[in-house]
């Protein structure tokens, strides 16, 4: 006898079918707000563990302009989403950082990030981010959710594949 296990879809798991609607869900389960809380101290978690990649000058460097622009590009997808989708956002996703210009048309912002950051590279300062946060001992630990740093760390990763195809498709 065969078995056949199966799981509740996520959203990393239609990303590739329907990257709006996953973009949607993941704003729904994980909140803007609660993102860009957790990776203001996964930013000085990162910068001040002397075991990490980030002990490199130019890393560190590297890491911090990411760090601005990837605040910047959640709340461009966050803003995109809804008016694409056509729902309204929660108070717990309005983005506070945009322009008045970048809110009522957020994906020039977008087409930047991905002209800025290529997918490999994405990928592995994500993972990078997440190796250094993991492996933190420190007085900011007890300021994150030393629990939801995978879910987190496989949303963010989700909006990043979704809102690339996205640009993909548009051009």
């Amino acid at each position: 006898m065969e078995r056949a296990f199966e799981k509740s879809m996520m959203p990393w798991d239609y990303v590739m079918e329907n990257p709006l609607a996953s973009i949607r869900e993941v704003y729904e389960n994980v909140s803007l707000n609660y993102m860009i809380t957790e990776l203001e101290f996964w930013l000085y978690m990162a910068a001040s563990n002397p075991s990490t990649i980030y002990d490199i000058p130019d890393d560190r460097v590297n890491l911090m302009e990411f760090a601005y622009d990837f605040k910047h590009f959640l709340q461009a997808l966050c803003k995109y989403g809804s008016l694409e989708g056509k729902y309204e956002l929660s108070h717990y996703n309005v983005p506070e950082d945009l322009s008045k210009e970048e809110l009522e048309n957020p994906f020039p912002l977008i087409i930047q990030f991905y002209e800025t950051y290529s997918m490999p590279y994405l990928r592995n300062e994500l993972l990078h981010f997440l190796e250094s946060v993991t492996s933190y001992r420190g007085k900011f630990e007890e300021y994150v959710d030393q629990i939801g740093f995978v879910n987190l760390y496989a949303h963010l990763l989700c909006l990043i594949e979704g809102g690339h195809l996205i640009v993909k498709l548009t051009k």
